[in-house]
């Protein structure tokens, strides 16, 4: 009998397939879902900077700069509340790197290895850091558009390679999230992501609204649900910038 588990990840898979069966022509899916790396890059010369207060006063500053077409590069560092009344925790700042080994028109299928704390989704961290490894993600964008606004599907299945006590099928993660813009400013997503074989993790639910006040500066607020035994509801504000280096 197919288990709970079993079912929500062949449906991620499904929506993949049907994503390679259904292209249609229209932009490119993100370089992140809300909190999932897809297997997208940023474009040569382009680049974002985030900033992120999250539920207990923490601050997550993240950075990524496109450095070929198929390469991605970044930095980040946390500090867990740091705006409240108790004591800072710093964490060491880590590392990311994404290479594209398949894909780069918009409608196509994607598989990069991007190396970083995002391997796996089971925290990531090791004594209070978190954990720096290589993982292989496949994703498909299915950009369309409905009366003027544009809208996407996007899902994909990620799977660890190193280290390799996590190179197994319990620790392969599916994913699937959906996007689309109301009118020319706001952005709503939704997304499902740490689906697995693991009955005990739970699948991860998150949902974003950004407001978009030009290109290259927008504002959103995301919600993160979970259940291990209790329920847990994250709260994180994003200021997103996006430039180009002519």
């Amino acid at each position: 009998m197919i288990t709970r588990k079993e079912k929500q990840f062949i449906i991620v898979v499904a929506t993949v397939a049907l994503a390679v069966l259904s292209r249609v022509h229209g932009a490119a899916p993100t370089v992140e879902l809300i909190d999932t790396p897809t297997a997208m890059t940023l474009d040569r010369g382009f680049y974002n900077v985030g900033f992120y207060v999250y539920n207990n006063g923490g601050i997550f500053i993240k950075s990524l700069i496109g450095v070929t077409e198929g390469i991605t590069l970044g930095v980040n560092e946390s500090v867990e509340r740091a705006i409240s009344t108790s004591s800072a925790v710093w964490h060491i700042p880590s590392v990311m790197a994404k290479f594209r080994l398949l894909g780069g028109a918009p409608d196509a299928l994607h598989l990069a290895l991007g190396f970083g704390p995002q391997t796996y989704n089971d925290g990531g961290y090791r004594q209070g850091e978190p954990v720096q490894s290589l993982y292989a993600v496949v994703s498909q964008g299915v950009p369309l558009f409905v009366k003027d606004s544009f809208q996407i599907f996007t899902g994909g299945v990620r799977y660890p390679v190193l280290p390799e006590a996590y190179r197994q099928q319990n620790f392969v993660s599916g994913f699937a999230g959906f996007s689309s813009f109301i009118g020319k400013q706001l952005e709503v997503k939704i997304e499902v992501e740490n689906i697995t074989f693991r009955p005990e993790e739970s699948p991860v639910y998150n949902a974003s609204a950004g407001f978009h006040f030009s290109d290259m500066f927008s504002v959103e607020l995301d919600l993160q649900y979970t259940y291990t035994g209790t329920h847990t509801l994250n709260r994180m504000i994003k200021l997103n910038y996006n430039n180009i280096f002519y």
